[in-house]
């Protein structure tokens, strides 16, 4: 078996293993042996290094898939709680319902006729309106209208078979006042006495005055009471 060769510290010179001393310098050589247990001392030294190293980049891939999956679970809990379109959803619902309104406020202010601006006809019951036939009265107070007779408003010979005319027309408050206080005198039969005063006349006609809305309404005669008390209430004049 060969001597393992030895490398002088001071001239490089490679000698035999055997030697003790440089052939070339002659400077002493180091005992195989002596490099041998620094080169295993060297290495047991690099090994913790190598490991804690290892340790190291183990711990390091460790943390960064934590912190990517607490990422995930955040995101997940993030949208179960508040997914986007909940939001989109409530923020339109929101968008629509000031549209919806702003439309009825913008309705309610331009559509509905001022008291000031209603015609007599207008301040009538929806159904009188609906069954009547009115054109303005000779003198240019209010209007006179006619229901035919064969009109269910009118049904049960309530009117004796006729139609029935009747005269409208809104008056100031002082007027419609002056108007109750002469019907209360006349002898009327009073059906009602609050807002509107509602009394059958001795020729069993209707009358009709709103303290209110100043309508004052006048009707032809009726077969008897009955009839014009059933006419009060059909019409919605009485309710």
């Amino acid at each position: 078996m060969n001597s393992p060769h030895q490398t002088c510290e001071y001239c490089s010179h490679r000698n035999s293993g055997a030697d003790s001393r440089c052939g070339h310098c002659g400077a002493p050589l180091k005992a195989v042996g002596d490099v041998l247990g620094e080169l295993g001392r060297t290495a047991a030294g690099i090994a913790p290094v190598i490991i804690g190293a290892e340790k190291l980049a183990s711990g390091l891939e460790k943390a960064a898939s934590g912190g990517e999956q607490a990422a995930t679970d955040a995101k997940k809990e993030e949208a179960k709680v508040f997914p986007a379109w909940q939001w989109k959803a409530a923020l339109g619902g929101a968008v629509a319902l000031v549209l919806l309104a702003v439309l009825v406020l913008r309705s309610c202010s331009t559509g509905a006729p001022a008291i000031g601006d209603l015609t007599p006809v207008d301040t009538l019951p929806e159904l009188m309106r609906a069954v009547s036939t009115c054109q303005p009265a000779s003198g240019g107070q209010g209007d006179s209208c006619v229901v035919s007779a064969d009109d269910p408003l009118l049904s049960g010979g309530i009117t004796g078979g006729r139609a029935l005319t009747f005269t409208v027309r809104t008056d100031p408050p002082d007027r419609i006042g002056d108007t109750i206080g002469r019907w209360r005198t006349s002898g009327a039969a009073i059906v009602s006495d609050g807002t509107a005063f509602v009394a059958i006349g001795p020729a069993v006609t209707v009358w009709y005055a709103d303290r209110h809305s100043g309508l004052h309404l006048e009707t032809g005669s009726f077969a008897n009471r009955a009839g014009a008390q059933t006419f009060l209430f059909r019409s919605g004049l009485v309710r």
